[in-house]
Order: C-alpha cells, then structure tokens, then sequence
C-alpha cells in the first residue's frame, strides 16, 4: 500500500438541466469537507467540469480518473448531489437525469456502475488501499445496500477494506449535514488526538446523528488512519489559549508550519507558555541543574495557581527552537540570555501525569523509550527496578503529579528511577509534604507569588484585547488584580470577566465587588451567567466535577450520560458538548487523550469545588448515580465504553456499598471491567466488608487471578471463588462469549480474603502487621530464614530482610530482626543489604535518612511452636503477631 497521501475525491452535482430538481450548492460542501481534511494530509482533487458537463459521460470520465491517475491511493469518496428511489431501483442523478415526477424511464447512476469501478479500482492490489465511500444524496441507504450486493457478487472474494456510506436513510438528505457531523466529531471527541481511525470517526459521526446514516464495512479498514499533519499545539492547556496557539500557528504558511511546528509533535506538557512573563530566577535554576546534572529529578512545587506550570510550559517552549521563532513572529517576547535557555531540544519527551497510576506510568515510560509493553506487576519498586534496567538515557518533563490517581506511589516511582546515571526527571507539583517526601533527597524549586510578575500578565492580556486602553489604567487595574489575588489563576479569572464584561475597566466599585468574591466567586458568577445562556453548561461541567482517570470523553456519550446522571434536564447532545468546548466554557477546561480518544477536564480543582457545593450531594450518591447511568448504558452482552472499562469499579468504590451492589447486579459488566483496576479498586474499598453481594466477594477472593485471566474464562474464576467464599451453589446458564462458567458447585466454605503474593520455599510460622509512613505493611517469618514485608493493599512483596542459617521453627531460636527503615523501604524503593551482629541477629541496613525497625512485639506462642522476641526499642510503626493455619510453602499467601 502507498505512503502517500490519503485522497479526499469528489463528485457534487448540484444544478441539473430539469428544472424540477432542486438546485445544490454542493461545491461549497465539498470545499467545506476538504478543509476539515486537510489538517491531516489530504490531497484533494476538484472536480474541474462545468455544472453541464456532469452528465452521464462527465461521471464516466472522473470515475475512470479515480481508477486510473488515483490507482493505489486511500480515498474518502464523496458523491453529493440528488437521489431517487422506486420499487425496483436506487440511483444517482446526473446533470441530464429527469425528475422522477416524470413518467419517462429515468437514467441515473446505478449501484452497478459503482461496483465495476471498484472491482477495477481493487484489482490486484495487495493489500488493497482503504476506501470510504460516502453517498451523500436521498434514498442512499437503498443505493448503498444495493452497491454492497453487486460488490459482493462480482468479486470471487469477500472484499476488504472497504466502507460504505449512505447518508440519508431510505428517505431524504439535508445538504451540508456531512460537513457539519465531520467538524463537530473532530472539535469534540478527536479534538487532541494526532491519529484518529477512520472506522471509529465514521461511527461516531452515525452515532451522533448522522441523519439516517446507514453503514456496511467490508473488514477492518486496519490502518485506515487519519494522521493530522497540521499542529496541535505540543502543550495542554486551558482551550481557549490552546485555540490561540493553534489558530495563530495554522494561520502561517505550509512550508512554515512544516519546518518549524511539525518537529515540535510527540508529547505532552503542562500549561502554555503563551502569555508567559518574569520567573528569570526560577529558569535560571532549572537551566542550571539541567547544564549540571546527568541525572537526578528536580521538583517544582509550588501552591494551587501559583505559575509553577506556566514555568514548566515556558521552559518546553524555550527548549524548541521552531517554538520559539513561532511565537516569535506572532510578537510574544521570548527574550532570554544564555543561562535561561534549558538547551535545544533537551527534553526527549514530556508526561501530563493527571490520574496516573503506578500502571499507566510504567506504560507510558516504556513507550517513550522503546520498550515492550511492562508486566503488570503490582509492586512499584518491581515496576520501577524493571524500567530501570532498560530504559536508555532521557529527559523527561512532568507536570501535575499531585492529581496522579497514586501521587505518592508515581512520585517514588519516578525519584527510583531518576537516581540511575543518564536518566533525568524534572516534575511539576503542588506543594504536598507527602509527595515530596516520596522523592526523597531530590532537590525542590519552590514557587512563591510573584506580584510584579502578575502585574505583567494581567497588563500584557489587556493591552492585547484593548490596544486603545490607556497605560495608566491598564497598570492600575493589574496591580489592583495582583494585590486582591495573590495568585495566576485568580488572576486569569478576573482577566477573563474584564474580557467579557469590558465596562468594568470604567467602574472601579463594580471591579472591586468582582475581585472582592474571590476565585470560587468569580467563577461561580460566571457560572449562572453561562447556564442562563446555555443551560447544558453547568450541567456538562458537573459531570467533570466527578470525573476518574484523566478525564470524560465526549465519544460513546460518555460524558452526556454522566452529566444525565447527575442532572435534570433534556437529553445532552454532541453539539451541546461542542459548545461548551469551543466556546463558552473553553477557558475553564483542558483536553487530553486516553485510551485512544480526546477527553475533557476542568482546568482546576477550584472549579470541581465550586460545581460540588453548588451540586450538594453527597459523594456516595452522586458517585452511584453515575454507576447506575453508566452500566444502563452498556448494551446487553456487556459491551464497555473503554472509559466504563478502566473507571466504573473506581466509581462503584465510591459510591460504597450500593456501588458494589448495583455492578454485582450485572455480572457481566463486572467481568469485563479491566482487570487490574478492578482488583485495586476491590481492595482498597470492599475487602473487610461484611455486607457485600455474592459476585463481589468472588471478584475479592479471585482478584488474583481474574487480574491477568483472558476476559472470556473471569466469569467461570468469579463463580468457582463465589462457591468457596459465599457458599453460592447454582449458576446461570453459560452465554457467549465466556469460555466455560459453573453450573452448580459444593465446595467447603472459606473467609473470603486477599492473596497477597508468593510465600517461596518453607512453611510460615507467624505473622505480624505494622504500621509504617505509607500504611499497613505485613512481616512474615519462617522456615526460609527471612523476613518478607508484604504491601497488603498491593498484595506483593516490597523486600525480604534474610540471613543464611537463620530459622524461626520448633527447634530454633525465636526469629530477631532490627534495623532502620523507610518510605522507600516500604514502597520498594530501596534495596535491602545486611551482615550478622555479634549476638546473632541480622542487621537490616536501609539507605534512608528516617530511623526505625520492623516491630516484632511480644506474643503468645504460634504456630510451628516459634515465640516472637521482644520488640525493638525503636520502630516505624506498632504490630501484633498473627498466626496462620492456611499457608503452605511454594503456594500462594493468603491472609484469613
């Protein structure tokens, strides 16, 4: 198949020698199409005939075009212009067809005509290029189901890659319905997306509402993609700034957006760096470590809105040469001497690590360095240790690590790996003692407030949007805005109500009222004034309020039907989402890609703290009445949106009890949840609860394995475990899709509990629990001669402390241990290493600047006839010995 461009070909008839045909403006359909295409590459060929010359003959010659001088090329192809239908035809109409109110046979374009010319077109290409032909035109379904026939007839195989697509239904078309279902599903649902299927953006523009659309696929359209070649811009931000970068930089020339912006695409970032003023200090320190540093991570903490992302932004842009000049020439003032600049190029790629978890990190770092997909070990310091032993030398920038879904886990993860030569971290986050005690002996840039800097901010937007706005008044209205704030955010806010609302600038007692309600205030204002106007907004941003992961798509109607959930009101729409993204709410949101499609969230978390209290549900509810909208949602086999996949058991989890109760109710959808994140979400909410239904204490007990089992064999390891755990004796018939289940069952009944990892060789005699800085941690003592800290919420071994020839058994002394340990310690951070003492016990050394010992606190004796010492004089935590009488050497571990 050709690497060259895809083709957008057109046939648009739209005047006809009958005068009973409706006139068309259907050039400036297909020139509306294109436009929306070219963004991704699309080489366009216009139709060059006169309105008189698409006649019969005409359509043979451009068809005859498309096979012959297009031969090879994938093609969208567009046929617009009139239909018609009888009993025992569907045809396209030509500029000499009669009207079909004539009782003279008509001649048009048949449904045949088209299948030679794709039996001509197909040939002997291997593989055959992707083709989606869409007609445009009345009655198309019939014309479509008839063209799939004859396809389907003439060829001696099945063909493939190859969809077709009738607009209209059996009935009639609206013009210009194709162009505008084509901008609204790439504004919304592929908004940030850089490679887009061709299948999926077809189906979303049908399930959106594409009239009466009717669609038959012959195979895949595997690699059908639209790849966009135009610039989005390398950066997340709020989406009506992003909007400026992007309009601006599309507003250059090709060659000019070729040279300099399409080497910018590859990553992600924080905020832009598009109004972006003062902080020298703070560039010059992170120029500085990056010049003398070849690994090591730098954060950059600093409190909610303080600029510390607009630092990072600016930084990736004065790394990007091509950026730079951009924005440059569009008269942003870029001006810095040599010890800000952070290198051309410095960084090999950028992480925006909202709701990531220690999972969906270890996958992105893979990706950015070539690696195979990691396994999906539960352990952190595992995941970490495997990446980096392979990870090759580079220079990652990181921003929002506090709204990781694991902040803590990601951040030690990241710290783990930045301490191996080549690999440099620098990371954006809000000041959190927690997370910045996970990073260890890393250093810190703290962001403070920077008035001066604010002032600059607030005059440069201004003056921008008010180049008549005298100089004095501009000044005096931002340092007004700085003094009130004493924040970016606050002062983007009060920016965006003097944009609007220009007036203020002339009634200082209404700006000081504004200023005086704070940022939740102004926000709020701006709130009612939107839903006054648009009463989808507000209810649409709810829906973000209580969002999972990374954010809501708009694709699947996931994001309608979260808002539905939480609200009253009409059925919300795609173009209802598409107004609030690319107009009214655009400055308070931020657009992101996960699994595969643009996603949305608030650009705040003052603004999920305004919609929550304005909301006033309570937290289980509102998260249950989303579980209930979601599962209604699915279809009846199952089937997932990939967002209810990765994020219906975090939203189950918080809804509590009900939340579990309601997905039991469909054991199906519980089987194909993502089998990780259910097992994390089930441990971190349902293990220990008394209450909990039949399914869920078998997805509890199972968890282990329904983990990693393919989706068809979960159902049939959540019923055997549902025998064991909850006494459930008889089982539903099996269905589609599941490889086996469970028709009955007797088995001897057991307390449900967690398997937590792997015991190794030699039976365990006690157990004790002990609390260190990040949890609960298990000690497990035995025959082996070691001592294993287990993290229960992961249920794997973070380290083992052990000394040859120690054994803690009926004919051997009581097992010591005593040492010092630490954050890293407990999240496997650090690696163990120890020498005998003099007396005998074995020393347990940690890298760590915190003091301790794992606890072994007196007890009565336990199993195995092993009495546990006396407990250490100093200590990460206090414990209890447990005993076991389920724990058998080389087996699983399992915690009754």
């Amino acid at each position: 198949m050709s690497d060259e461009a895809p083709l957008f070909f057109s046939l648009p008839i739209g005047a006809y020698r009958d005068t009973r045909w409706t006139r068309l403006d259907t050039d400036a359909e297909v020139g509306r199409i294109a436009e929306l295409l070219a963004p991704f590459g699309f080489a366009h060929d216009p139709w060059p005939a006169a309105v008189e010359e698409r006649g019969e003959d005409g359509v043979n010659i451009r068809l005859s075009d498309w096979n012959h001088r297009w031969r090879g090329r994938a093609t969208i192809f567009y046929w617009v212009g009139h239909g018609f239908r009888d009993s025992e035809r569907a045809l396209l109409a030509h500029y000499f067809t009669v009207h079909h109110d004539d009782e003279r046979d008509m001649h048009g374009v048949l449904p045949l005509k088209l299948s030679e010319v794709l039996r001509g077109r197909y040939g002997d290409e291997h593989p055959p290029p992707w083709t989606v032909m869409i007609i445009d035109a009345c009655s198309s379904a019939a014309f479509v189901r008839e063209l799939a026939t004859h396809v389907t007839a003439t060829r001696d195989a099945t063909p493939t890659q190859l969809l077709l697509l009738g607009t209209s239904g059996d009935g009639e078309t609206r013009l210009g319905e194709v162009s505008r279902h084509l901008a609204q599903t790439l504004s919304t649902h592929f908004a940030r997306n850089d490679r887009i299927p061709v299948a999926g953006l077809i189906g979303q523009m049908v399930a959106d509402g594409l009239y009466a659309a009717n669609v038959i696929s012959f195979g895949t359209l595997s690699g059908a993609d639209l790849v966009r070649r135009q610039a989005t811009a390398p950066v997340t931000a709020p989406l009506d700034l992003l909007a400026d970068v992007e309009r601006e930089i599309n507003a250059l020339g090709e060659l000019e957006r070729a040279h300099f912006v399409r080497p910018l695409h590859g990553g992600e970032a924080g905020d832009l760096s598009w109004y972006f003023t003062g902080r020298d200090a703070e560039q010059r320190r992170i120029a500085g470590w990056l010049r003398d540093n070849d690994h090591g991570l730098l954060a950059v903490a600093g409190h909610a809105g303080v600029g510390k992302s607009a630092i990072l932004g600016h930084v990736l842009v004065q790394s990007r040469p091509p950026m730079r000049t951009v924005l440059a020439r569009l008269g942003f003032d870029l001006t810095a001497d040599e010890e800000q600049l952070p290198g051309d190029g410095v960084f090999t790629s950028t992480l925006l690590l909202t709701g990531f978890d220690r999972h969906s990190l270890a996958a992105a770092l893979a990706e950015v360095g070539g690696l195979a997909r990691p396994p999906l070990y539960n352990d952190p310091g595992r995941l970490a240790r495997w990446l980096t032993d392979r990870l090759p030398p580079l220079t990652l920038l990181a921003d929002a690590l506090d709204q990781a879904r694991e902040p803590e886990i990601v951040a030690g993860m990241l710290a783990q790996i930045a301490r191996r030569g080549g690999i440099r971290v620098l990371v954006g986050t809000r000041r959190s003692a927690e997370i910045l005690e996970e990073l260890g002996e890393h250093p810190v840039l703290s962001v403070e407030y920077d008035e001066s800097t604010v002032v600059e901010y607030v005059q440069d937007r201004l003056f921008r949007a008010f180049p008549d706005l005298a100089g004095p008044a501009a000044l005096a209205t931002a340092r007004l805005v700085a003094r009130r704030g004493r924040d970016f955010l606050f002062a983007r806010l009060a920016v965006g109500e003097l944009l609007e609302r220009p007036g203020l600038l002339e009634d200082r007692e209404a700006l000081d009222g504004l200023l005086a309600r704070g940022r939740s205030g102004i926000f709020a204002d701006w709130l009612d004034r939107a839903g006054g106007q648009a009463p989808a907004i507000p209810r649409l941003l709810l829906a973000l309020a209580y969002m999972r992961g990374r954010g809501l798509p708009s694709a699947d109607g996931v994001w309608a039907t979260v808002a539905g959930a939480l609200t009253t009101g009409p059925p919300l729409t795609t173009a209802d989402i598409a107004e609030a993204v690319q107009r009214r709410a655009a400055g308070f949101l931020v657009a992101d890609v996960e699994n595969g499609t643009t996603v949305y969230r608030l650009a705040h978390t003052v603004y999920e703290d305004v919609l929550r209290e304005r909301h006033g549900a309570g937290e289980e509810s509102a998260h249950l009445a989303i579980v209930r909208a979601l599962l209604q949602a699915t279809g009846g086999d199952g089937a997932l949106a990939p967002y209810s996949r990765a994020y219906l058991s975090a939203h189950a989890a918080a809804a509590g009890r009900l939340g579990w109760n309601a997905l039991a109710e469909r054991p199906r959808v519980l089987d194909r949840l993502d089998g990780v994140r259910l097992r994390t979400d089930l441990i971190r909410d349902a293990l220990g609860h008394n209450d909990l239904p039949p399914e869920i204490v078998g997805a509890v007990g199972a968890g282990h394995l329904i983990a990693t089992a393919d989706p068809a064999d979960r159902r049939g390891i959540r019923e055997v475990a549902m025998a064991r755990y909850a006494g459930t004796s008889r089982f539903g018939r099996n269905v589609d899709g599941d490889t086996w289940s469970v028709r009955s069952a007797w088995l001897a009944g057991e307390t449900a509990h967690l398997t937590v990892g792997k015991a190794g060789g030699g039976m365990v005699n006690a157990l004790t629990t002990f609390l260190g800085p990040r949890g609960t941690l298990l000690a497990s003592a035995g025959d082996e001669g070691s001592v294993r800290l287990i993290d229960p919420v992961t249920g794997q071994q973070v380290d083992r402390l052990s000394q040859p020839g120690v054994r803690c058994g009926p004919s051997r002394r009581p097992w010591q241990a005593a040492g010092t340990c630490s954050r890293r310690a407990a999240t496997a951070a650090s690696s163990a290493s120890g020498t005998p003492s003099a007396t005998g016990p074995r020393q347990a050394h940690w890298p760590a600047t915190q003091a301790g010992s794992v606890p072994l606190p007196p007890s009565p004796r336990k199993a195995g006839g092993c009495s546990p010492p006396a407990a250490t004089t100093r200590r990460c935590g206090s414990g209890t010995w447990t005993s076991t009488s389920r724990w058998r050497p080389a087996r699983a571990m399992t915690i009754g």
